[in-house]
């Protein structure tokens, strides 16, 4: 009697014929889902690229629900039947098998029509290479890049930080909400979301060495017309060599260290604290191109600013220059007016300092850019020697 019992459970237990076991499915293993992509249009879909939980795939528009399912010993996974549905598809959902599998950071998915050898999904097809969505900047991609360091714009560039782009002259800056990285391309970023001027862009970042590559282009949702930043640069770096190790002064006028920025000051009271944003060494020959009447040593690239003291002092030089220029170019002196308009120029800080190689004394040393203003306000005549 008791034997009898048993056998009735176990038939109540049993399937019926033609049930696969019930609906709940193996859930896909931890080890094959993430998010993969193949090329950098994917990583602006609604999903990131391909998207594997623990019960279905996602790309797009497409979702592929896994109904039954199960972990195989080698790794692998083996679907035994699930549904790919197209988002607005008023078509039947296509009935689905085959397996999912991983290699390293590829993950490959081959699945069929039930029934056929058919693909279910072309577009699923081919090497997929594990990404991951960021809310920061990757630290290999962090840093401040821009033109030669002997350029006319020495002092811009981009610095691109955790969460944001900057320029190093100031201005609008683009504040980045999504990246997407490749696992094993941590030198290269997709630009999901971003927002400049209170528009959307996207695009990419790309470091190669030392040089890096910014290319953004407007979202869908941005006003006709609109762009966003790109351009191309090298990494700047401080080297403490190439900076001043004492004080020099040439009797006009001082260069001092403080801290990670360099000081100016005049005998006269003008005065400049500029943050040091990169150092180059700057050869003997080139030295002879940029018409500075400094041979070889460094050059030392400043923030943009605008004199802590003294700018009346430079002001007045600059007035005393315009009465010279006025009475040589007109032959009688000028109205007051007139010189006014000649000298309004804001003062601003030199951009570049270049300090030349050792010499008897001391250092040859020049301030760029070369302007009327800067030649006018720093005496750099003679030789820097130490204090």
């Amino acid at each position: 009697m008791k034997s009898m019992l048993v056998l009735a459970l176990v038939a109540a237990a049993a399937p019926a014929c033609g049930d696969k076991g019930g609906g709940v499915p193996g859930d896909i293993p931890s080890e094959l889902r993430g998010a993969y992509g193949q090329n950098e249009g994917q990583a602006y879909f609604a999903t990131v690229g391909l998207e594997v939980d623990a019960n279905a795939l996602r790309y797009g528009e497409l979702t592929v629900r896994v109904i039954e399912g199960e972990s195989m010993t080698n790794g692998d996974y083996l679907v035994k039947v699930a549904e790919a549905v197209w988002e607005k598809d008023q078509h039947p959902a296509k009935k689905c098998r085959g397996t999912i599998s991983r290699q390293d950071d590829v993950l490959l998915v081959k699945l069929y029509k039930e029934g056929t050898e058919d693909r279910c999904e072309s577009g699923l097809d081919g090497d997929w290479h594990a990404w991951t969505k960021l809310d920061t900047v990757p630290d290999s991609l962090r840093g401040t890049y821009g033109g030669d360091a002997r350029g006319s714009e020495a002092d811009i560039g981009l610095r691109i930080s955790e969460h944001e782009i900057a320029f190093t002259d100031g201005g609008d800056k683009v504040k980045l909400d999504e990246l997407v990285a490749y696992a094993k391309k941590p030198n290269e970023a997709y630009v999901r979301s971003a927002q400049f001027r209170g528009f959307p862009c996207k695009g990419t970042i790309v470091r190669d060495g030392e040089k890096l590559k910014l290319s953004l282009q407007p979202g869908a949702a941005a006003p006709a017309g609109a762009t966003c930043p790109s351009g191309s640069g090298v990494l700047w770096t401080v080297e403490e060599k190439f900076l001043p190790k004492q004080s020099y002064d040439n009797g006009k006028v001082t260069i001092e260290r403080k801290a990670d920025k360099l000081v100016l000051r005049t005998a006269e009271g003008l005065r400049c604290e500029q943050h040091v944003l990169r150092t180059s060494p700057r050869s003997v020959t080139g030295s002879a191109h940029d018409g500075i009447p400094v041979t070889g040593g460094a050059v030392v690239v400043l923030e943009h600013a605008e004199p802590s003291a003294g700018a009346e002092t430079c002001t007045a030089r600059l007035r005393r220059l315009a009465i010279e220029e006025c009475a040589l170019s007109l032959g009688t002196p000028c109205d007051d007016a007139t010189l006014d308009a000649m000298a309004s120029e804001p003062i601003a800080c030199p951009r570049q300092l270049v300090i030349g190689d050792p010499t008897q004394g001391g250092h040859k040393a020049a301030l760029l850019p070369a302007t009327t203003q800067s030649l006018a306000c720093w005496d750099m005549s003679g030789v820097f020697a130490g204090e």
